[in-house]
This record gives C-alpha cells, sequence and structure tokens, in this order.
C-alpha cells in the first residue's frame, strides 16, 4: 500500500470521525442540559370575594432555559386562569397570579402546581403545592407522622404513614398524594375515621412511569376534613425525591460506542485501500 494511498484512507475518517464526534457532542451536551425548579406561594394567603388573587413564584436555575405550561389544580376554588405558558425562566423568579372564583366553605386548603415543560427534546412534569386559606384560617388537630419508604422492587416503592388526631372528636380524614404526571400514585386517596387521641397508619405505592437521566422528582401526601362548616388541611409533605436513570443516555456506554465506531470505520477504510491498491497492481 502506498503512502499516498494512506493518507487519503485517512483524510476520509477524519472526516467521519469529525462528523460522528460532532453528532456524539450534540447528544452528550443535551443530556448534560440541567434544570432545577422551585415552586412556592407566599404563607398564610387569605383568599374571599375582594382579595381573590393566589400568588405562585417559580423559580427555574441551571444552564437550560425551560419552556412549559403551568396547569393549576386548587382544591377550594376554581381558577380563572387555568393554564399559564412561560417562555422563559432561566436563573428567574416569575411571580403569578391566579384570580379565583367559587369560593368552597372557609378554611385551610392545599393547591398544586403541575409544570410540563421541555428540555433537551424531552417533555419533563414538575409538582408543587402550595397552601393558602378561604376566608378564615385555622389550624388542624391532625397531622402526618413517621413517613417511611423502602423499594419493593425495580419498578415501585412503597410509601408508609401516620395519620395522628390529637383533637377530642372523632374525624373523616381522607389523605391525598401529589405527584407529577409521569408517576403513578396508588391508591389515589385513602379515607380512614380517625378516633381522638389515635393514630392510623396508611399505605402507598409509586411507580415511575418515565425514565430521565438524574432527574429528582418530588412525591408528597396531605390530609384533609371537614366540620363545623370548615375545612382543614394539614401541610403537604413530601417524603423523597425519586430518581430515575436510561440506559440511553448512559455516558460510559456512549463513550465506549462512539470509539468503537471509528476504530471499525478506520479498518473498513484501510481494508478498502488495500483492496484498491492490489486491484491496480493485478
Amino acid at each position: 500500500m502506498k503512502i499516498t494511498d494512506l493518507a487519503a484512507a485517512m483524510k476520509h475518517v477524519y472526516i467521519i470521525a469529525a462528523i460522528v464526534f460532532f453528532i456524539y457532542t450534540i447528544g452528550y451536551g443535551n443530556a448534560l442540559s440541567t434544570v432545577s425548579l422551585t415552586g412556592s406561594c407566599p404563607s398564610g394567603q387569605v383568599i374571599n370575594s375582594t382579595a381573590n388573587t393566589l400568588i405562585f413564584n417559580l423559580t427555574s436555575t441551571g444552564n437550560y432555559n425551560p419552556k412549559g405550561e403551568l396547569y393549576i389544580n386548587l382544591g377550594g376554588a376554581e381558577t380563572i386562569n387555568q393554564s399559564v405558558t412561560l417562555t422563559y425562566l432561566k436563573e428567574s423568579s416569575i411571580p403569578i397570579a391566579f384570580p379565583l372564583r367559587n369560593l368552597s366553605s372557609p378554611g385551610e386548603y392545599v393547591g398544586t402546581f403541575d409544570f410540563e415543560y421541555t428540555q433537551a427534546n424531552q417533555t419533563l412534569f414538575a409538582i408543587f403545592p402550595c397552601t393558602y386559606y378561604i376566608k378564615k384560617t385555622d389550624y388542624p388537630s391532625i397531622y402526618i407522622t413517621n413517613f417511611s419508604m423502602h423499594k419493593v422492587s425495580a419498578d415501585f416503592d412503597a410509601v408508609k404513614m401516620n395519620i395522628t388526631n390529637f383533637g377530642n372528636t372523632s374525624l373523616n380524614v381522607t389523605i391525598y398524594p401529589y405527584y407529577p404526571a409521569d408517576f403513578n400514585v396508588s391508591p389515589g386517596s385513602a379515607r380512614a375515621q380517625i378516633s381522638p387521641k389515635s393514630s392510623i397508619s396508611e399505605n402507598f405505592t409509586v411507580t415511575p412511569i418515565g425514565t430521565y437521566i438524574n432527574g429528582s422528582f418530588s412525591v408528597g401526601f396531605y390530609a384533609a376534613y371537614a366540620i363545623n362548616g370548615l375545612h382543614y388541611s394539614t401541610q403537604p409533605y413530601p417524603f423523597t425525591f425519586i430518581e430515575t436513570t436510561t440506559k440511553s443516555y448512559d455516558f460510559g456506554s456512549m463513550i465506549i460506542y462512539g470509539v468503537l465506531a471509528v476504530i471499525i470505520i478506520v479498518a473498513c477504510m484501510i481494508v478498502v485501500s488495500l483492496y484498491k491498491n492490489r486491484k491496480k497492481r493485478s
């Protein structure tokens, strides 16, 4: 094989290797994009017929600009604005005002704000709880305690908690989970009667539906009941962050496969060049 033939072959190899590296870099850069979202409501917001605006703050940090839509689910009222499209969140905090209507019984409520957004060509979900009051502030006599979580299998986790009634009246309590759209929690809610000065135990299973690159997602619970014309809710309790990964974006595998692809291309180009050179000589 002549040196000129080898040089020509290697030139093609360099071009192909550069293309492979470029494609790999694009995929690697997308996989490395990070977004950290924080949602919060000012504490002690009281909603009534005159001051009927609920404030929610959404903050984003990271090296990527998420774009998405925010959906609101409130237990004690309806939102006039059912969804809001957010086009710029990178390194910023956005206060959002939601006028409310059709207010329910006075008391404390927990609402959720679900943010569906895109990141590196993936659709992701985040959920944030928000506690607010309608017309009157009051405090519940129940508490959620003794959270525990253990992995039952690779597919789901088991969550156990205690709900304690510290009051002097028997209460009919409902326990609600809140979670991103790409998770499933079973059962969807649980009802129980709790005697005065006693506790009950409830169990839930949490199953991730989607798979992501080192994604952390908050899943939580709260309990609520109504008595004597007032509604009561506990504070929302996030019990853990569930991380999920997918092999399709395994960085080590991507590097290995990229190197193997380049080696195979180089070998093929050399073989073809040798074959052509021998054919000319013959």
